[in-house]
């Protein structure tokens, strides 16, 4: 064979091959789903992350016509379980329930084998956002009350840190490197519970804690919220401005959005974007959401991708700016 001929062979050879390649990948996502769909929840049964991909998964199956099983696994907060749904096959019947930790843990965890980067958005499920809050024996009405007291008294405010950066810290170092203010981390605590009761003991001044924590003691007139970090208000408390209303551009709380590894072809994507919309559209997800105190906060899958590297670039920014990020 000429050495013409032979590359006309290969040009010929090689078209054939990605036109079989490519219709291959349209047979296989015209039957997608064929079988049932894993979510991965990187944490144990029980938690929020848990429970939230829990009520959703009915509606989630029923535009889906598949079954979806919740495989919860759980280990090292978060890691174990997001670095699986970042290695999965990229097929679209493993995916993730990914949270905050895709954002924080790469800029603080040494050999870590996921980022944002990894992972394709299917579309943001729910929000919980982290309210700033006070004694309300204390004399601070505003937001404003304490940067200025914080200010006048460097490393004199305290505030209860949990261990492992959870979102309720990166709350308050994010929010704190904006106002320019010194505080007194108190650290070792296990729970946001904890860190509510130290503030209603007065042992710390200030912290940051998530819906459930807040509405029992918002409700009993035992601390006062002087604002809440997140996009929007919260529908709970519509009355308490967002810190970036205030002037710091704050909105970290804990995101629940559904992922699938890089590399997920296309029109599987779309089908699991349509579905996940339609299941959280329907009139009555949100009073199954709303008995566990959820609320829908959808976002497309490029609105939740624009939101995350958001978030993930702001972490990188404020640990740097602290010292404490690896890279």
């Amino acid at each position: 064979m000429s050495k013409v001929n032979r590359w006309n062979f290969l040009v010929v050879f090689f078209a054939v091959l990605g036109l079989v390649c490519l219709f291959s990948s349209f047979s296989q996502a015209d039957e997608y789903p064929s079988r049932p769909i894993t979510i991965i929840v990187p944490f144990g049964a029980g938690g929020g992350v848990d429970v939230n991909t829990r009520a959703l998964a009915p509606y989630f199956e029923k535009e889906l016509g598949q079954k979806v099983i919740i495989e919860n696994r759980g280990g090292g907060g978060g890691i174990t379980g997001h670095t699986l749904g970042a290695m999965a096959k990229p097929d679209g019947y493993t995916l993730t329930m990914v949270s905050t930790g895709i954002c924080s843990g790469p800029w603080l965890i040494k050999d870590i084998r996921f980022s944002p980067e990894s992972y394709e958005y299917i579309g943001q499920v729910s929000f919980i956002p982290n309210f700033l809050v006070v004694n309300s024996d204390k004399p601070w009405k505003t937001l404003k009350d304490l940067v200025d007291y914080a200010k006048a008294n460097p490393d004199k405010l305290s505030i209860p840190y949990m261990d492992g950066w959870t979102s309720s810290d990166i709350a308050d170092a994010i929010f704190t490197h904006l106002a320019g203010i010194k505080t007194k981390v108190v650290g070792g605590f296990k729970s946001g519970a904890a860190d509510i009761a130290s503030v209603l003991g007065g042992h710390t001044d200030y912290s940051f804690n998530n819906t459930s924590e807040v509405m029992p003691h918002a409700a009993g007139g035992t601390v006062r919220i002087l604002a809440v970090a997140a996009p929007k208000r919260s529908p709970f408390f519509p009355d308490v401005p967002t810190l970036k209303e205030l002037g710091y551009d704050d909105s970290v709380g804990v995101f629940r959005t559904l992922a699938a590894p890089k590399g997920t072809p296309k029109p599987v994507l779309e089908k699991l974007s349509k579905a996940l919309k339609a299941a959280l559209e329907n009139p009555e997800l949100p009073k199954d959401f709303k008995k566990v105190g959820l609320t829908v906060d959808y976002l497309s899958p490029q609105e939740a991708r624009e939101f995350i590297m958001g978030q993930y670039n702001q972490f990188g920014e404020t640990f740097k700016g602290m010292g404490i990020a690896i890279k």
